[in-house]
């Protein structure tokens, strides 16, 4: 929605009550996000279509930018069916296909914003969106933050929980989540990328891909933590609850060849000693997401980096080729047997990477301000 905000939005009355109207939509989007793997997944794609039914009738009547908003328009309107069929052929849709279907019309809408990306009536130019994804950023972060304030305040609670093993997790994990605000503040943009506008709508999209593995990092540190506890005692802390329904919960797991293929059952505990292939594979499946999203923070960062770098810069090089290395490293670690890296390990590695990353960026951005400050002087 504030894609076509920053650009669109006239502000008055009418608007504001169809955006109401939006958010009633988003809530529900959000509400069905539990049942977007099983057949009760109507509620879920019937709140998307109507997000963008609403999408096309809020600026439909905008005369400014009436020959390019059409192309909009078609777009939204062609996913707004796909999305509302699925929703009313759900039980004769497999996986597959229903993915497949959602898919589908997402393409549709990228592929007509990223066609459309050099028409200068709708183009991102001196709008305020880069303040925009900053806010969304940081509230992102700041979510990741909260649930590891929850998680010490259940620590705190509980007599003898709050132990230099688990503190130091806390630490781990909050150093981390600091770090990638870090990544994406120490080098912000106030402007979209210059040098053209397919930069700047790949620049907008890849703000997606990379909010969405900051917050899967916080959920992973979350869930190492969990799994640690519940390795000490059995009953300490509650399974969470994507592990529940993939892992405990195979008939709602997403089709076959998932983890969920070797539990039988609810009545499997996690922990308690046994070393079943139950508990194994929570274990494999937590370490191997946790290494794939982290590996995706750095790459995603470089991303954004190299869409925003000047021309020939080898300052801006230096960054964001360091952090496509970092991501690779990262990845590397998926080799290495899942029994050697606990989480202690991965948090810890985690850390190291974060630090190092961080303190490169700010020695190269040191001396590209201290040349900048150069030239100026001898101009």
């Amino acid at each position: 929605m504030q894609l076509f905000d920053v650009r669109f939005s006239t502000d008055d009355l009418l608007n504001r009550i169809w955006k109401l109207v939006q958010f009633f939509a988003l809530a529900g989007f959000a509400g069905n996000g539990d049942h977007l793997s099983s057949t009760n997944s109507n509620g879920f794609a019937l709140s998307y279509a109507v997000g963008q039914y609403f999408i096309v009738w809020v600026h439909a009547p905008n005369k400014t930018s009436r020959s390019p908003i059409m192309f909009y328009m078609a777009a939204n309107f062609v996913s707004f069916i796909l999305w509302w069929t699925s929703a009313f052929i759900i039980e004769l849709l497999s996986d597959q296909a229903r993915y497949s279907i959602w898919f589908g019309a997402i393409a549709i809408e990228v592929i007509t914003n990223i066609a459309l990306a050099n028409n200068a009536i709708v183009s991102f130019v001196r709008s305020h969106l880069p303040e925009r994804l900053g806010l969304f950023t940081l509230i992102i972060l700041g979510e990741s933050i909260m649930g590891l304030f929850v998680v010490t305040d259940d620590l705190v609670d509980a007599p003898g929980k709050l132990s230099w093993d688990n503190l130091t997790l806390l630490i781990f994990s909050i150093t981390i989540i600091k770090c990638q605000w870090f990544l994406y503040f120490d080098d912000y943009h106030e402007q979209c990328p210059v040098r053209s506008s397919i930069h700047s709508t790949l620049w907008t999209y890849l703000h997606f891909m990379l909010n969405m593995s900051q917050l899967l990092l916080g959920v992973g540190c979350l869930d190492l933590i969990r799994i640690y506890q519940l390795t000490k005692e059995p009953t300490s802390i509650p399974v969470p609850h994507h592990l529940k329904r993939e892992l405990i919960y195979p008939d709602e797991a997403t089709g076959s060849g998932s983890l969920a293929e070797s539990s039988k059952g609810p009545n499997f505990i996690v922990g308690g000693g046994e070393e079943g292939p139950s508990h194994e594979l929570i274990l494999l499946y937590v370490k191997k997401y946790y290494l794939i999203v982290a590996a995706s923070v750095f790459f995603w960062n470089a991303a954004i980096k190299y869409v925003t770098s000047r021309p020939g810069d080898k300052y801006d090089r230096a960054i964001y080729v360091s952090r496509f290395f970092m991501s690779f490293v990262v990845l590397c670690l998926l080799l290495v047997e899942h029994q050697r890296l606990g989480a202690f390990t991965l948090l810890g590695l985690e850390v190291g990477f974060c630090l190092l990353q961080v303190g490169h960026d700010l020695l190269v951005l040191y001396y590209a301000a201290r040349k900048d400050f150069e030239n100026r002087v001898i101009l």
